[in-house]
């Protein structure tokens, strides 16, 4: 330790070392939270990119404000979603549920990989194995964009529940656009 009159000087405690710990700590929450705020505003854009007509997004940007969040990454964050939004591709699954009942799930996404595999954790969760191609496509009649059941097929009420409660899970899925059943 050195002395230079009251002043002692020790390594790595000096006041501007104090301040630099305390920044990086304060810096790193801050960008965990404009991250999370970011995706907001990309999901949210994505029924819209004009927060007057698009209440969510109105939500997520006043929210995006409110923590202190640059203007400059709230519009890189719309940018981004546009952006997506031009590379969204269509994903046609198949699956059978409760009580044999044949599902066709729609989505479309930016990223076919991992909304797969977040529709497969949701049907996993459900105790629903994804079909093969094929596997259940051949009980509907597709018109347009539409799948229609050739037969319908009527469910007791505890699978009836287990049905609901599966669509209700892929309907909140963001990606995910129809959901079409033989129930």
């Amino acid at each position: 330790m050195l002395c230079f009159g009251h002043t002692a000087f020790v390594s790595g405690h000096s006041k501007w070392s104090q301040i630099k710990r305390k920044k990086a700590v304060v810096d790193a929450k801050r960008s965990q939270a404009f991250a999370k705020l970011a995706r907001e505003i990309s999901q949210a854009a994505r029924a819209g990119a004009d927060p007057k007509a698009n209440p969510g997004l109105a939500r997520a940007i006043d929210r995006a404000l409110s923590a202190n969040m640059p203007k400059d990454n709230i519009d890189r964050a719309l940018s981004l979603a546009s952006d997506r939004a031009s590379h969204q591709t269509p994903l046609l699954l198949e699956a059978y549920g409760p009580g044999g009942v044949g599902l066709i799930i729609q989505a479309t996404t930016d990223n076919k990989n991992r909304a797969l595999a977040e529709i497969k954790h949701i049907l996993s969760q459900h105790n629903i194995p994804l079909g093969g191609t094929n596997s259940v496509l051949w009980q509907f009649e597709q018109r347009g964009d539409q799948f229609i059941a050739k037969q319908s097929l009527t469910l007791s009420p505890e699978d009836q529940q287990k049905l609901t409660e599966l669509s209700n899970a892929l309907a909140n899925h963001p990606d995910v656009t129809s959901i079409t059943t033989t129930a």
